[in-house]
């Protein structure tokens, strides 16, 4: 069966043949979103009021949450900031992805950190000398969000080693590398040169399918080796 609000699909079939209907959906898929201050020294963080980290002493972690239906990786990754801080950004790459198999109601659980930028438009260009914009924390969901020292941050006890402390470091260095700041110390020398843009994550970029809608690409490398933009 398949179940929406205010519709439920049930199947019946032939019981001497197996069914050729696709399973209930068993993929949910959540972002964060790494921002960064001009000098790559500060990442924008926040605490949660309610849920697992609550509870646990000065647990910092990246804005984020679920994708929403029919709504883009990249978008998502920039909402679910702007909702939990007031931070305005522009989607740069997916710098890590952890698949777990153990999501609610046996679902695979996909999270994605999204390398973010802050916004131009919003801010302006942003030199080593400018002062981030103030985050503003969402009533409802969040605590307390502010502008985290980098390394701190990423030498926290709960991040000191595991799955999570890889995914955050390897997060940063791409947002990092990307940005023309020095990489971590730990990983100089990994990807072949020391700073500087690099083509490091995956970007996006929108085109056609095979319908003639829009639909988002995303690619890893220097750049999408067809740049169609609608």
């Amino acid at each position: 069966p398949h179940a929406q609000p205010g519709y439920v699909m049930m199947k019946k079939w032939p019981p001497a043949t197996p069914s050729g209907l696709p399973v209930y959906p068993h993929h949910q898929v959540g972002v964060g979103g790494m921002v960064l201050d001009s000098t790559g020294t500060k990442v924008l963080c926040i605490q949660e009021r309610a849920g697992m980290t609550a509870g646990m002493k000065d647990f910092w972690k990246l804005p984020g949450g679920l994708v929403d239906a029919q709504e883009d990786l990249s978008d998502a990754a920039m909402r679910e900031v702007r909702e939990e801080t007031g931070i305005q950004t522009v989607f740069d790459c997916i710098a890590t992805v952890r698949e777990s198999h153990s999501g609610p109601f046996g679902c695979c659980d996909l999270y994605m950190v999204c390398i973010l930028k802050l916004s131009e438009k919003a801010y302006g260009v942003q030199s080593a000398s400018s002062t981030p914009p103030m985050p503003t924390p969402q009533e409802s969901e969040i605590a307390a969000c502010e502008w985290r020292d980098l390394t701190s941050f990423l030498n926290s006890k709960y991040y000191a080693k595991g799955l999570y402390g890889s995914l955050l470091r390897t997060a940063a260095d791409v947002a990092l590398r990307r940005a023309g700041h020095a990489p971590l110390k730990e990983s100089q020398g990994s990807y072949g040169g020391k700073s500087g843009k690099v083509p490091l994550g995956m970007g996006v970029t929108k085109m056609k399918g095979l319908a003639g809608k829009p639909e988002s690409m995303y690619f890893g490398g220097a750049g999408a080796l067809t740049q169609a933009k609608l």
